[in-house]
């Protein structure tokens, strides 16, 4: 009887496990479709604009390009550079635009301006367009600083496109102004030093676009801002309040995939930038009638900080449920205060153990005003190489000696890939509209491409 008892046990055992081990199964899995010999690879990571540029050349000249986002500009704002057309007025005619010796200058198509009595004006000698055919619409100066435009198309049809200028002051610092329907003044509407704007987005569904801006530590405001549309000019929607802390930095991200985003912040709550005990956390900002409301908070260690590229962008990459956040961890000025003090043979010995910058990698869900971390990885950062394909999205995560591609199922992360490649890239390779990882091969000389496969229909 002991004999069967021990029998039934062990096989429940066994079908647990095994049943538990079919279930931690990624239901996907990244195969190989196509191995090569590029004759030429090509990648530029214009960190600035938010971008990798890849180019790849086959061995019989054909050439493959295409350029991948690292961070989401926004879906209905078109940003420019210094010159081009837009329809600034809605009339259904394109003006042509151009910022140069210190002024936007915006010319309009003779015929779009019939019945009005416009000023006949000297064009400048750098005009490029048949002089008959365009008059001066307005010339605003705008001073000797530079100046970026941004040019908003709303969701809803029947709401008028804007014209957002922000003007450089200082170094990094600059305000934002609104250009007038007419076209003949800007609108300032900000207060304080601000970097940019990062995004447009319609982020309350009401077919207006909000803006969201950026700003420096010690001239703005806050590093990161909200403008909302109040008919006429642009207004503060949302900034932390005082007594929630010092916001340190911020990202939008769609936690429970309900389609309206959250804010994650980082905040410092004894509210200063610099402070010599930090107490740090995490805090989610959730849209309710109307307004963003602070709804819960994750503590950090003290010495916490958003994870960013060379140039500012935020380390997350877009998914239907969740957020990727990646943090780093700075060590504390009194171990480095130690490691000043001790004698030579001993200070690379204690920086290499006590004094390196730390990383990690969440994985944030949240249903409703609850908020846990699906998933974290120690040491890990993001390489800023990830796709979308149907439902699925992967990332490449960054540590010590591999990289690591994990994939976002259903809410739940798994890997389905792991190695040590020259290089990483990710787009659609074949048009279908899913993007393909390809890894890189120094050694061997070879590029391999990876197509995200269900082990199961589901």
């Amino acid at each position: 009887m002991r004999r069967i008892l021990w029998i039934v046990t062990a096989v429940f055992i066994v079908v647990v496990a095994f049943l538990w081990w079919r279930t931690s199964q990624p239901p996907i899995s990244l195969a190989p479709i196509l191995t090569f010999i590029p004759k030429h690879v090509s990648i530029k990571r214009d960190f600035a604009a938010g971008v990798f540029q890849y180019e790849i050349e086959m061995a019989e000249g054909k050439k493959w390009r295409w350029t991948a986002w690292l961070r989401e500009k926004g879906k209905y704002v078109m940003f420019e550079g210094s010159l081009g057309f837009f329809d600034f007025d809605g009339d259904g005619c394109e003006e042509f635009f151009f910022t140069v010796d210190e002024a936007l200058w915006v010319f309009k198509r003779r015929e779009s301006v019939k019945g009005e009595k416009l000023p006949e004006q000297k064009f400048p000698s750098w005009f490029p367009l048949p002089e008959n055919q365009w008059v001066l619409w307005s010339r605003i100066p705008i001073g000797d600083f530079n100046a970026e435009l941004i040019f908003v198309t709303e969701p809803d049809p029947q709401q008028p496109r804007k014209v957002v200028i922000w003007v450089e002051h200082s170094s990094p610092g600059g305000q934002c102004l609104l250009l007038s329907r007419d076209g003949r003044q800007l609108i300032p509407f900000t207060a304080g030093e601000w970097i940019g704007i990062d995004s447009v987005e319609d982020l309350d569904h009401d077919g207006i676009c909000e803006l969201i801006l950026e700003g420096h530590n010690l001239r703005a405001p806050a590093v990161k801002a909200i403008y909302k549309w109040d008919g006429k000019i642009y207004r503060l929607w949302w900034m932390p309040e005082k007594r929630d802390g010092h916001l340190l930095d911020a990202t939008l991200c769609d936690l429970d995939g309900d389609g309206t985003k959250e804010i994650v912040a980082l905040l410092d709550l004894k509210g200063a930038a610099y402070n010599s005990t930090p107490f740090r956390a995490l805090s989610i900002y959730r849209l309710e009638h109307g307004r963003y409301h602070k709804v819960t908070q994750i503590r950090l260690p003290d010495w916490t900080n958003f994870f960013k590229w060379e140039y500012g962008a935020i380390a997350s990459v877009p998914a239907s449920k969740g957020a990727i956040i990646a943090f780093e961890f700075v060590p504390p000025k009194w171990r480095i205060f130690v490691r000043d003090l001790l004698p030579s043979p001993l200070q690379r010995w204690w920086n290499e153990w006590f004094c390196k910058e730390q990383y990690e990698t969440w994985w944030l869900i949240g249903n409703g005003k609850k908020v846990r971390v699906q998933s974290q990885w120690r040491g890990m950062k993001p390489s800023g190489v990830w796709g979308v394909s149907g439902k699925v999205v992967w990332f490449d995560l960054e540590g010590k000696v591999y990289h690591t591609v994990i994939a976002s199922v259903n809410g739940r992360c798994y890997t389905v890939w792991q190695g040590k490649p020259s290089a990483l890239m990710g787009g659609d390779w074949d048009g279908d509209g899913d993007d393909e990882l390809i890894v890189g091969e120094k050694d061997k000389g070879k590029l391999t491409v990876f197509k995200v496969q269900w082990r199961e229909r589901r």
